[in-house]
């Protein structure tokens, strides 16, 4: 993106919807860790009860790493139209992991399928993305394969 030229109106709205988004992700996810109870597997009587709550448990991990997804997505696209740095984005995926309970971000290969999705999302050409997939991978040949993947698929 250019530093010297404005965003259009309808770059402002998707920023705004984006962040809308987020923030709407956000407040479920927590608003869902206040409603589900807590159950230990001990307290279950039954071989089934056991597997029924670990197959609830499996469930509940998925969507909480879409939700995780969700977020480095939309949160690099956003940093990306913020013109922000490499950095910024860097932490912004650490947060967003921190707040999904993920301790590894890196071993994850969604992080970085998501963070291809978000710089097409933030509006870069393929010249513009092949700037970023390098900076953001820090010169892995794995890391950017799965960058380039995540911005061709989306």
């Amino acid at each position: 993106m250019n530093p010297n030229t404005q965003p259009s109106k309808s770059m402002i709205k998707r920023i705004t919807n984006i962040l809308g988004i987020t923030a709407i992700t956000a407040g479920a996810t927590l608003m869902i860790g206040c409603v589900v109870p807590a159950t230990s597997s001990m307290s279950l009587g039954s071989v089934s009860s056991i597997s029924g709550s670990s197959a609830s448990s499996a469930a509940n991990s998925h969507h909480h790493h879409d939700a995780y997804y969700f977020d480095v997505r939309e949160s690099t696209a956003a940093a990306i139209v913020a013109q922000a740095s490499t950095d910024e984005i860097l932490r912004s995926i650490s947060r967003a992991a921190n707040q999904h309970g993920i301790s590894d971000w890196e071993a994850e290969k969604g992080s970085y399928l998501a963070m291809g999705e978000g710089l097409r999302l933030g509006g870069l050409n393929e010249k513009q993305a092949k700037t970023w997939i390098s900076r953001l991978s820090g010169g892995n040949i794995e890391t950017a394969s799965l960058i380039t993947q995540g911005f061709q698929s989306s």
